[in-house]
C-alpha cells in the first residue's frame, strides 16, 4: 500500500499488526482503528504515533492499548480524540498540548492519573466520560472547559459522589455557560436532593438533558422560565407528582420525554394524569408506569414505551381497561412499546390486553411487547 499520501486510514475489528508503521502515513488527517485487535501479544502499542502531525482525527475505541506514547503532544491539529472502551487509566503529561482539541470520549475505571491535565484543553466543546471513580482535581478541571457545549458524564457507581464533591460539581457547572446538551447520569447513585443544586442557573440555550441520578423531586431548575429551547429531557425520580408533570408539560419545544425511576417501577404505581394543552409537540413518551391521557393530551405523541411493568401489581379493571384505554385520546399514536417483568399468572393476560387496546385505537398503532 503507498500510504504517503494518503489522508484517512479506517480499519475495523482487524488485527493491527498487519498494518504498515504509523510513520509511513505522512500526510494523514483521519487514523480510525474502532474494534481492532493485537492478535500477538494482546496489547497494542502506539509506536511512531507522534510522526502523525496533521492527524484531526484519532479514533482507538474498544482498542487493546493501556497506555498513550508521551509523543501524543505532537499532535498539535488533533481536533477528536475516541478512548471509550480502552485499557487506558491514566493520561500522559504532554496530554496537556492538545490545545485544539475539540471532543474527546474517554471510559475509564478510575480518573486518577493526569486528570489536573483537562483544564489545559481550553478548546473542548464536547466531553464524554464514562468512569467508575474519579479524583477531587477532575471536578475543579471541569469548570475551566468554558467552551464546553456537549458534556456527558456516566458512572455505574455514583456512590463516589460525596455532598462536597456533590457541591463542587455544582460550582463546575456553573462555569459552563455555552452547554447545549447536558447529561449526568449516576446510575445507582446516592439521593441528590434539591439542595444540592443550589446555586445553579442552567445556560437558556440548553437543548437536551439527561438526569438520571436518584432524586425525590424535580430540581427547581428544570422549569420552562429557565431552559425555553429544550427539546430533549430524560429524568429519573422518586416521584412524579402533578404539579411536576404540569412544569414538564409547559416546555413549547419539549420532543422527548423519558421518565424512570430507580426501582424499575416500584416506588410508584401511576403517575398524574396527563391533561389537554400539555406537552403541545411532545413525538415519544417514555414512562415506567401507566397513566391515563385524558382529552387533547400530546396531540403530537407519535411513541409511546412503557418500561418494566409489573403485571402482578395491575389491577385489570383500572390498569388494561381505563389507563390503557385512554390511548384512544392519543390522535397522532403511531407506535406502542411495552417491557414486561415477568409474571407466569398474568403474563398473557397483560399481552392480549394490550393488543386489544392497540387494535381498537382508530390509528391502530405497531404494538412490541418484550418480556424482561
Amino acid at each position: 500500500m503507498c500510504t504517503q499520501q494518503l489522508r484517512s486510514f479506517s480499519v475495523t475489528q482487524c488485527d493491527v499488526h498487519v498494518m504498515p508503521s504509523l510513520s509511513s502515513f505522512e500526510a494523514l488527517r483521519v487514523l480510525d482503528m474502532e474494534d481492532c485487535s493485537s492478535i500477538a501479544d494482546g496489547i497494542y502499542h502506539l509506536g511512531h504515533l507522534g510522526s502523525l502531525i496533521h492527524l484531526r482525527f484519532l479514533g482507538l475505541r474498544n482498542m487493546p492499548i493501556d497506555k498513550l506514547p508521551e509523543e501524543i503532544g505532537n499532535l498539535k491539529f488533533l481536533q477528536t480524540l475516541d478512548l471509550e472502551s480502552t485499557g487506558i487509566e491514566e493520561l500522559p503529561q504532554s496530554f496537556g498540548l492538545l490545545r485544539q482539541l475539540k471532543c474527546l470520549h474517554f471510559k475509564v475505571r478510575e480518573v486518577t492519573v493526569g486528570m489536573h491535565l483537562l483544564g489545559n484543553l481550553t478548546s473542548l466543546e464536547k466531553l464524554l466520560l464514562v468512569f467508575d471513580t474519579w479524583s477531587p482535581e477532575f471536578v475543579a478541571e471541569l469548570g475551566k472547559l468554558t467552551m464546553l457545549r456537549n458534556l456527558n458524564l456516566f458512572s455505574f457507581d455514583g456512590r463516589v459522589l460525596n455532598d462536597n464533591q456533590m457541591k463542587a460539581l455544582v460550582k463546575s457547572l456553573v462555569k459552563l455557560q455555552k452547554i447545549e446538551v447536558l447529561g449526568i447520569d449516576f446510575l445507582y447513585s446516592v439521593s441528590i436532593g434539591h439542595q444540592d443544586w443550589e446555586g445553579y442557573v442552567p445556560p437558556r440555550q440548553l437543548r437536551e438533558l439527561s438526569l438520571r441520578t436518584e432524586s425525590n423531586i424535580l430540581p427547581a431548575w428544570i422549569s420552562p422560565s429557565l431552559i425555553p429551547k429544550v427539546t430533549s429531557l430524560s429524568l429519573m425520580l422518586k416521584e412524579v407528582k402533578a404539579r411536576d408533570m404540569e412544569i414538564l408539560g409547559s416546555f413549547p419545544e419539549l420532543i422527548t420525554l423519558w421518565l424512570s425511576d430507580q426501582g424499575f417501577g416500584n416506588s410508584q404505581d401511576f403517575l398524574p394524569d396527563v391533561v389537554g394543552e400539555l406537552f403541545p409537540k411532545l413525538r415519544y413518551f417514555c414512562t415506567p408506569a401507566p397513566l391515563r391521557f385524558l382529552q387533547g393530551a400530546m396531540p403530537s405523541l407519535e411513541s409511546l414505551e412503557y418500561t418494566y411493568l409489573q403485571v402482578n401489581q395491575l389491577k385489570r379493571d383500572r390498569i388494561f381497561v381505563f389507563e390503557f384505554g385512554s390511548w384512544e385520546n392519543l390522535h397522532s399514536l403511531q407506535k406502542v412499546k411495552a417491557t414486561i417483568r415477568p409474571d407466569a399468572a398474568h403474563e398473557n393476560e397483560a399481552v392480549v390486553a394490550l393488543e386489544l387496546v392497540a387494535n381498537q385505537h382508530p390509528n391502530r398503532p405497531n404494538l412490541t411487547v418484550n418480556i424482561w
